[in-house]
C-alpha cells in the first residue's frame, strides 16, 4: 500500500506519473481516452493540479486533465480516478 501524507502540487503529480506503474494497459488507455476523447495519446497533452475537493475533470477539447490537490493517500487518488475512468463510455451525470 502506498501512503502519502501532505500532498501539495508536485506529490499530485508524482501520484500520477506512477500509476503507470501499478494499473493495466486498458486502464491506461481508459485514462488517455477521458483525457482527450479517444484512446490515441496526442503530441501535447496538459496536466493540471488545482485547488479543488472535487474528482479528477478532463477537457478534452484542450487535452488538460486537472487533478485535485486534495489527496491525503495513493488509494483515495487511485480510487477517485478510476471512478472517473468508468464514465468515459457515456460522460459525467448520465449514468
Amino acid at each position: 500500500m502506498h501512503m502519502f501524507t501532505n500532498l501539495i502540487d508536485n506529490d499530485v503529480r508524482m501520484l500520477f506519473l506512477n500509476i503507470k506503474d501499478v494499473v493495466s494497459q486498458d486502464k491506461l488507455k481508459q485514462l488517455v481516452k477521458f483525457w482527450v476523447g479517444w484512446e490515441i495519446p496526442m503530441t501535447e497533452m496538459k496536466l493540471e493540479v488545482v485547488d479543488s475537493n472535487h474528482y479528477p475533470r478532463a477537457s478534452t477539447c484542450f487535452r488538460t486533465l486537472r487533478l485535485p490537490s486534495h489527496y491525503q493517500t495513493y488509494d483515495d487518488f487511485r480510487q477517485s480516478l478510476e471512478m472517473c475512468l468508468g464514465t468515459i463510455e457515456f460522460g459525467f451525470g448520465l449514468i
